[in-house]
């Protein structure tokens, strides 16, 4: 039971540390819902959208070929040197070559009169993707402090200048003390100065990585940079379409709606929601991918494998369960303008999304088979199919019910990706997971919420009334599966 310890140990620290950065990082939610308009909050939505697109191409699933190739503690100094110098030639090519053609990119983006805009984007693009190697050395080596004090004070100083320019400068101004501010701060612009924030904070993280990129050296091994550059390649397209899945929907509100900005503004203020769970999933990942990496070669891994699935999917099904039934009162205190409750489907999608997440965390954690046997190429077919049928549900959905639409793809694609990975991947790294406990524990929670959605809607109880039948359900579900599991888990334990 040392390796459960070991990976809850890890994923315990992660996931206290990302939600203690994740939460300064929301106080920027409340601070940008009341103080840019809807139109506005969109389009900084859409910016960040297509960043986390570029991101993917900048980075190319360079990380996740890290981690594979360092199973041995011996080549852990080579491939961190090789991948790093590789990263660091191939970025500073690409941002130059965007650079030159940053007009151009500006038009193409619908923004022909903010190609500041994509400068902003780009010194972002850059210092973030030039870091990803470094941290991932940091992870790797289990030096979990250090990497998440860096990560903490990036977010953290994004969030005090967020703080200082949309807030306090204003403030100053109507109070007539910012003097030589006044010659060039302006009120008018606090969209860039969103965009110069998140810049300054990616030079400071990429600062504080750079004694570990002096530490290695540049250097290039040409028959491990092959193998890396052979295994990364496919990842870049599981990259893309992950990303054209998770973000898209938000480009493409923008562009197919004639009050696009608003639609996506409104659409991402309450997409926020369901993040909690992607908080979840994202500590999860970073402690256990290169736990499941270490551990290939030991006894039992596969029903290892299985019991940490089942224990996840209970983590974040009951965060589901909590997040859906008491959406509104938590978006009350995250979305501080009433124009964003006034759309039709605002909240309705919380659910939605948040179950979409369940999925995807499901399919993160199954994914070990192809990368264990090096066919990532597997993992790239499986995210293009669910690119295309995500992009395929919003071309058809929004046009008719808009942002439900775009929810109702990514609950559709996730899905649809869940089940092409089980049954792909018991062919070639068979592993008990407990489906039917899984899909119990997922259908159980759906039905819950979905009652509560029918009272809410269908009688005339109060907000009290209705929210004392939530807590009852919460209580009710917890302690159910608690006497299901608790003989096993005592064990683990």
């Amino acid at each position: 039971m040392s390796v459960f310890k070991k990976l809850v140990g890890q994923t315990a620290i992660y996931g206290l540390l990302t939600i203690v950065a994740r939460f300064i990082n929301y106080l920027l939610v409340p601070i940008h819902t009341k103080y840019l308009p809807i139109e506005g909050y969109g389009i900084v939505s859409d910016m960040y959208s297509i960043v986390a697109l570029a991101m993917v191409i900048l980075i190319y699933g360079m990380e996740t070929t890290f981690f594979s190739y360092t199973r041995s503690k011996t080549t852990h100094e080579s491939t961190f040197r090789t991948s790093n110098s590789i990263l660091h030639v191939s970025t500073p090519f690409l941002i130059g070559l965007a650079f030159l053609f940053r007009n151009e990119i500006a038009t193409a983006l619908e923004y022909p009169e903010q190609p500041h805009f994509v400068m902003y984007m780009l010194i972002i693009l850059a210092f973030d993707a030039l870091s990803a190697i470094p941290l991932a050395y940091l992870r790797r080596k289990e030096k979990v402090w250090k990497f998440t004090m860096i990560r903490v004070s990036g977010i953290l100083l994004s969030v005090l200048l967020n703080i200082y320019l949309i807030v306090i400068c204003p403030w100053l101004q109507d109070q007539g003390y910012l003097g030589f501010y006044n010659d060039f701060y302006s009120n008018q612009h606090l969209i860039d100065y969103i965009f110069i924030a998140n810049a300054i904070s990616s030079i400071w993280v990429y600062l504080w990585t750079l004694p570990l990129v002096l530490k290695a050296k540049f250097g290039i091994e040409k028959a491990l940079a092959v193998k890396l550059l052979k295994y990364t390649w496919p990842l870049l397209f599981v990259g893309m379409a992950g990303i054209i899945n998770e973000t898209f929907d938000r480009i493409l509100l923008r562009r197919m709606l004639v009050d696009g900005d608003y639609q996506t503004g409104v659409y991402s203020a309450f997409y926020k929601l369901s993040i909690v769970i992607t908080l979840i999933i994202q500590a999860f990942r970073m402690g256990a991918e290169p736990f499941f990496f270490a551990h290939l070669e030991s006894k039992n891994k596969e029903q290892t494998y299985a019991i940490i699935l089942k224990y996840f999917v209970h983590v974040v099904v009951a965060v589901f369960l909590i997040t859906s039934l008491f959406a509104e009162p938590i978006a009350r205190i995250l979305v501080r303008k009433e124009g964003y409750f006034d759309h039709p489907y605002g909240l309705n999608i919380v659910p939605i999304l948040l179950m979409a997440n369940v999925f995807l965390g499901i399919y993160y954690n199954i994914s070990i088979w192809y990368k264990a046997n090096e066919q990532t190429y597997k993992g790239a077919i499986m995210a293009i199919i669910g690119a295309i049928a995500t992009l395929g549900l919003n071309l058809l959905l929004i046009p008719t019910i808009g942002i439900l639409g775009s929810a109702i793809a990514t609950f559709c694609c996730y899905g649809l990706m869940v089940s092409i990975n089980y049954v792909w991947g018991q062919r070639h790294f068979k592993v008990p997971y407990p489906i039917t406990r899984i899909l119990s524990v997922m259908l159980s929670s759906s039905v819950l919420v979905g009652a509560f959605y029918a009272l809410k809607l269908y009688t005339s109880y109060s907000a009290v009334q209705l929210y004392l039948f939530a807590g009852v359900f919460v209580l009710g579900y917890l302690l159910f599966w608690w006497r299901v599991e608790k003989n096993e888990l005592k064990k683990l334990i």
